[in-house]
């Protein structure tokens, strides 16, 4: 029993702590210079918890360069661009910038504190920006500038295609756990079915039949 419980805790447990890995792979964003961006943070385990305990940190290169004080509803911000988060959270911690500058760029990291918990570690974003090209028909218009996403250079790509490797070998290790895992509990579910029919068969073999009485009887 001890053997069956661990392995069916392997099966729902690993599989779930390899997938959360995956879900929390770097997320790429693409802007060009006096456009808008959205750096992702998603936290569905606080979804629900009051927005007055919590306070939240986002750090471009290992610089904290955005902070929000839940209890006070202030933000403090060293970035040039306009940035702020959702008016209604609801598990929702991404960073909007507006007017996005070349100084912008660079890995982004979310992190999340909740009342007197530790704080904690949600989402990697790498922010790209590229100057807009002169002449470009969609360089400006009438409200401003236009914002545009461009292709990711040569490492992004790089980068992209690791990420895919990876999400791959985890798909397919945890097809493995579960395959294995299975049949583990189906070999110890055998195993004690076997000594069970081999008794009931001894059973039907040691007891007599009916017909064979009269037969035992002449005999005598």
């Amino acid at each position: 029993m001890a053997r069956t419980r661990i392995l069916i805790r392997l099966i729902f447990v690993l599989p779930l702590s390899l997938l959360h890995c995956v879900s929390s792979q770097t997320v790429q964003v693409s802007a060009q210079v006096g456009g808008a961006a959205t750096l992702p943070c998603d936290a569905p385990t606080l979804k629900g918890v009051p927005l007055e305990s919590l306070y939240i940190s986002w750090r471009l290169d290992d610089r904290v360069v955005f902070e929000f004080e839940g209890k006070s509803r202030k933000s403090i911000s060293t970035l040039q661009s306009e940035a702020e988060l959702p008016k209604k959270a609801e598990g929702d911690f991404s960073l909007s910038l507006k007017k996005v500058t070349l100084a912008e760029k660079g890995t982004y990291e979310c992190y999340i504190k909740e009342g007197s918990k530790p704080q904690n570690f949600f989402q990697k974003v790498i922010l790209s920006v590229s100057a807009l090209p002169t002449g470009s028909p969609t360089e400006t218009s009438q409200s401003g500038i236009v914002t545009a996403t461009t292709e990711a250079p040569p490492e992004l790509r790089n980068e992209y295609s690791q990420n895919g490797i990876v999400i791959a070998l985890v798909v397919i290790l945890v097809l493995l756990v579960m395959l294995v895992a299975a049949g583990s509990l189906w070999y110890i579910r055998s195993k004690r079915e076997i000594p069970a029919r081999c008794m009931c068969l001894k059973t039907a073999v040691e007891e007599p039949s009916p017909e064979d009485e009269p037969m035992r009887s002449r005999g005598n």
